[in-house]
């Protein structure tokens, strides 16, 4: 209960700050950009927070740099709950004070507990995530020219104009994005399988007799 109250205020104020942002020409009142202000946290973007190139100033991030950087924190949180899931399962199953179905259980509720709180953290980034892939696709391309005629034009990132498009440089980054895209599709679908699957169960074993 405390996990789903919580998944609607972040997702509020998440809407809000997008909505805020994608209209930043409106002059709003005072007390709602003081919420677009404290709403951006929510968006767990620690990297805009905190940006990379105010730690080390040498050191110059474009917007594929910021996809990548999100995407690297998603997959260390990934990888750190299938750690945790792994010890800890490692450990009941060396129990020698357990029996076989108590060991099933616990393993059952340590999963469920590493699940819960690893999409409770993709579902906080997954905005940020979102945003910052389609920031890089090609429709976010725009062409500018250095002549009046037009005919002298590149094509450059309108999240960065220092990241020019249709460049070899460029589709080989691409390659990043289209794997953040399928992440984007993969984790809303791995979050509607689950109770389908869960439900399944249930009417099966029902059919079979069991209490449910």
């Amino acid at each position: 209960m405390l996990f789903s109250k919580l998944k609607i205020v972040i997702g509020f104020y998440q809407v809000t700050n997008g909505l805020l942002e994608a209209f930043s020409y409106i002059k709003w009142p005072e007390s709602l950009e003081v919420i677009a202000k404290y709403s951006g946290i929510l968006q767990m973007n620690l990297f805009q927070m905190t940006p990379v190139n105010c730690l080390t100033p040498g050191l110059h991030v474009d917007a594929f740099g910021d996809l990548c950087l999100i995407m690297s924190l998603n997959f260390a949180v990934i990888v750190t709950s299938g750690v945790v899931y792994g010890v800890y399962k490692l450990t009941i199953l060396k129990n020698q004070n357990l029996d076989d179905e108590e060991k099933s259980n616990r393993i059952s509720q340590t999963k469920e507990v590493v699940y819960k709180n690893l999409f409770f953290f993709m579902y906080v980034t997954y905005l940020s995530t979102c945003s910052k892939t389609a920031s890089v696709l090609p429709f976010a391309c725009r062409e500018l020219c250095r002549d009046e005629k037009e005919e002298l034009c590149n094509e450059y990132l309108k999240a960065d104009y220092s990241v020019q498009c249709q460049v070899t440089k460029y589709n080989h980054f691409l390659i990043v994005t289209y794997v953040s895209t399928a992440n984007i599709i993969a984790l809303p679908a791995a979050s509607f399988i689950g109770p389908v699957e869960k439900t399944q169960t249930f009417i099966n074993l029902d059919k079979q007799g069991y209490r449910v």
